[in-house]
């Protein structure tokens, strides 16, 4: 009776369709566990291929870094040196042999004319004679450098190190750092090194290990480092033609499109991750870009593979014997498992839907969120620095000549009177060339506080009167340049504990600012400090004499990039900084009033300053 019983239900249509409905039930339950599963250890891939790639971003961050300061370092230093009158070639093999990693050095004139190469190799440096000094114009990197900012370190892609058109063996990877130097005792050029990157891609290499992989690729697809040697550097080599996009052609197409991609899968049964490093502001693959990839091989992949696959073959025959069983034997159950199955599956899919439109969202806001990056502060600067540098160089020119005379009139020429008079005037160059070293210092000092922590600065306690006078000596140059009197008005000595220096920087900016805008008249050029105390709190008024202040401008005088004096090199920073000190650093406030001519800046700030706001602000 029973076995009629189960032929009458498989016999029936509707028995059919639940029975075959029931086995994709048991098909997408196995389904479902296996796909659970097999993501499971795609997500341990996908960490493991970030730490790696994590690993290989941190070892290029570090190195490239230490190469940008050292670049920067060894430029100074080498400024440093042929300032004391060291031999360019000797300066460039002294600085070069400071890092073992230098390959080569050299000076570059803004039309790519090398005219100075030191080569260093174990630990020796060799001089390139003048007559096989090349022109470089044309080179990628030469080009790069040239419209870079000056100060700004530029570095090339990695390249192989070649000697005499050769590529040195073994392979030794070589990167170019630049820097574009406006002011420099060789001129205006560019400094170029070769640093050898050996060590970096020895520990690049370590990051591989059984489970995953560490590959790296140039911008342009060409491989640094890859599983299969033979296709690195295939660019320098006879009848190799090797890339990411021959290898890894769905990987490097992700790379292009996104700039970064994860667990995709290659030939072979393999799964790779990649991120690009240093790509164009859009987000694109430049030549100096860096592909770094994780790779997970096909042995690895193919057992998370099978260790998903079986238990879910397992539970989808042990769900679809179990749901025919009570199909057979409770047709209401069966018929309750067939609904819950189609809600299974439209669930799903409005679960892919939402998902798909998250990703959707997700991409816009990565779109919607890149920051904009900021151009250079000040436009002027080399203008403004200009000037102080020339009248050092020129008072220092006037000494040497004079002092070459001198020696002409050694051993019986030489009168009391005449070395009198030469010892006056290199005394008196001498006073110059300083005052003009030091404004080039204060000048580099104002720009760039705009950009660091004000609370370097230590709170310090110290004399106002003598704070003002040691200033208003130390600015009689600039005063003398437009014949201005600056006159010190206070009876009183206050004994101040707060930021010297910057105080003693916004005293100062009022006076440059009176003396570089405020008078046009040849005499009685007037600047008057003076010193108010009340209570707790001192005022410090600037007044000069001069031509005022122009009312379209007064409103803004203290907005950045204010100035009516651009054309001279000026910045209209100066006033800005001002304020920004006063208000946040010195806890006061700044005032400026301008009638029929005479303008005064008031500042008020505390005596004193707690010791604690500023460990507060550290």
């Amino acid at each position: 009776m029973k076995a009629m019983t189960v032929l009458l239900l498989v016999n029936k249509k509707s028995t059919l369709v639940s029975c075959l409905l029931t086995l994709l039930t048991a098909s997408a339950v196995g389904m479902a566990l296996f796909l659970y599963l097999f993501n499971a250890h795609l997500a341990s891939f996908q960490s493991q291929h970030n730490v790696a790639v994590t690993n290989a971003n941190q070892l290029f961050n570090a190195r490239l870094g230490d190469i940008r300061n050292s670049t920067t370092l060894l430029n100074a230093h080498i400024v440093d040196l042929l300032s004391n009158d060291v031999d360019v070639n000797k300066a460039f093999a002294r600085v070069g042999k400071s890092l073992p990693t230098i390959s080569q050095m050299r000076w570059f004139s803004l039309s790519g004319q090398e005219e100075v190469r030191v080569n260093f190799k174990n630990g020796e440096a060799s001089p390139v004679p003048p007559a096989q000094l090349q022109n470089k114009k044309g080179r990628y990197y030469f080009e790069r450098a040239l419209f870079s900012s000056p100060q700004e370190v530029y570095l090339s892609s990695i390249d192989l190190n070649e000697e005499f058109g050769k590529v040195e063996m073994p392979y030794l990877p070589t990167i170019r750092s630049a820097i574009k130097v406006d002011n420099h005792p060789l001129g205006s050029g560019i400094f170029i090194i070769n640093f050898e990157l050996k060590s970096l891609f020895n520990d690049l290499r370590t990051l591989s290990d059984f489970g995953t992989r560490v590959f790296v690729a140039k911008g342009n697809g060409e491989w640094m480092i890859f599983s299969d040697t033979d296709k690195e550097w295939a660019s320098y080599k006879k009848d190799v033609s090797a890339s990411v996009s021959d290898s890894l052609e769905t990987v490097w197409e992700s790379v292009l499109q996104d700039g970064s991609t994860a667990l995709v899968s290659g030939d072979a049964e393999t799964v790779h991750s990649a991120v690009s490093l240093y790509g164009t502001q859009e987000g694109g693959i430049q030549e100096e870009s860096i592909i770094l990839i994780a790779s997970t091989d096909r042995a690895n992949y193919r057992s998370a593979f099978y260790q998903a696959l079986i238990p879910s073959l397992l539970l989808s025959f042990a769900v679809g014997a179990l749901s025919l069983f009570l199909l057979l034997r409770d047709r209401f159950r069966e018929q309750q498992l067939s609904i819950l199955a189609s809600r299974l599956s439209e669930e799903k899919s409005a679960l892919a839907e939402a998902f798909t439109a998250q990703q959707r969202l997700q991409d816009e806001l990565v779109e919607s969120e890149k920051m904009a990056s900021l151009g250079m502060l000040v436009s002027g600067v080399a203008h403004e620095l200009n000037t102080p540098i020339g009248g050092a160089l020129m008072t220092v020119s006037g000494i040497s000549r004079r002092t070459h005379n001198l020696e002409t009139l050694l051993p019986d020429k030489l009168s009391y009177e005449k070395l009198t008079r030469f010892i006056a005037f290199t005394n008196e160059a001498s006073e110059l060339a300083i005052s003009n070293l030091t404004k080039c210092s204060e000048l580099i000092k104002r720009f760039k506080r705009l950009a660091i922590d004000r609370g370097s600065e230590s709170v310090v306690t110290f004399s106002l009167d003598k704070l003002i006078i040691d200033l208003g000596h130390s600015l009689k140059p600039i005063l003398k340049k437009k014949m201005v009197s600056l006159k010190y008005d206070s009876d009183i000595d206050i004994e101040m504990t707060t930021y010297p220096g910057i105080l003693s920087q916004v005293i100062q900016n009022f006076v440059v600012n009176s003396v570089e805008h405020g008078f046009d008249k040849k005499d009685s050029n007037e600047i008057v400090i003076s010193v108010e105390r009340e209570a707790d709190k001192v005022t410090i008024k600037h007044t000069d004499n001069g031509k005022g202040i122009a009312e379209d401008v007064a409103g803004t005088l203290f907005d950045p990039f204010i100035t009516t004096a651009r054309g001279d090199g000026n910045s209209g920073l100066g006033l800005h900084l001002v304020h920004q000190w006063v208000t946040k650093m010195l806890e006061g406030k700044v005032n400026v009033m301008s009638k029929d001519g005479v303008t005064v800046f008031s500042v008020t700030i505390p005596i004193a300053i707690a010791v604690q706001d500023e460990e507060e602000e550290s």
